[in-house]
C-alpha cells in the first residue's frame, strides 16, 4: 500500500505509469511490425533457382523473405502481397491464383495478427 505525503510522489508515480504505458505500446507496436506474413500455397510444382516447390507446400513470405526468379518477384509490403512482374507492380488478393516460375501459387492470406493460420485450417476440416 502506498502512502502519498506529498503532490511530488503522486506526480513520480504517475510519470512512471506514463512511460511503462509509453513502453509497452512501442513493444506491442514493434512486435505487430514483426508479425507481417503471408502464406502461398503451392498449386502446380516449379523451380526456384535452387529449390523446388511441389503441390501441397506452403510458402512462408515475411518482409525478410521473398521469392525472386528471372524478372519474376513476389514480395509483402505494408502488409499485402505484391507480384512485381519487369516493372509491373500487382497486388494479389486472397484466393488468388498466381502463375510464377512455371508453377502455380494461391494465396492463402495476409495477416499481421497471426489469425490466418487458424482460418485456413478451419475451413480445410470443414
Amino acid at each position: 500500500m502506498f502512502v502519498f505525503d506529498s503532490s511530488g510522489n503522486i506526480l513520480l508515480l504517475i510519470t512512471l505509469y506514463m512511460f511503462l504505458a509509453l513502453l509497452y505500446l512501442e513493444i506491442r507496436k514493434y512486435n505487430k511490425d514483426q508479425m507481417d506474413f503471408a502464406l502461398l500455397l503451392v498449386i502446380s510444382d516449379f523451380k526456384n533457382d535452387d529449390t523446388s516447390y511441389t503441390k501441397g507446400e506452403i510458402i512462408l513470405i515475411n518482409k525478410d523473405r521473398r521469392l525472386s526468379f528471372a524478372n519474376q518477384e513476389i514480395t509483402l509490403k505494408n502488409g499485402n502481397l505484391l507480384l512485381k512482374v519487369k516493372d509491373d507492380f500487382q497486388t494479389v488478393s486472397k484466393g488468388e491464383l498466381v502463375e510464377f516460375a512455371g508453377g502455380s501459387l494461391q494465396l492463402v492470406g495476409c495477416s499481421n495478427e497471426g489469425k490466418i493460420i487458424d482460418e485456413y485450417w478451419l475451413s480445410e476440416k470443414g
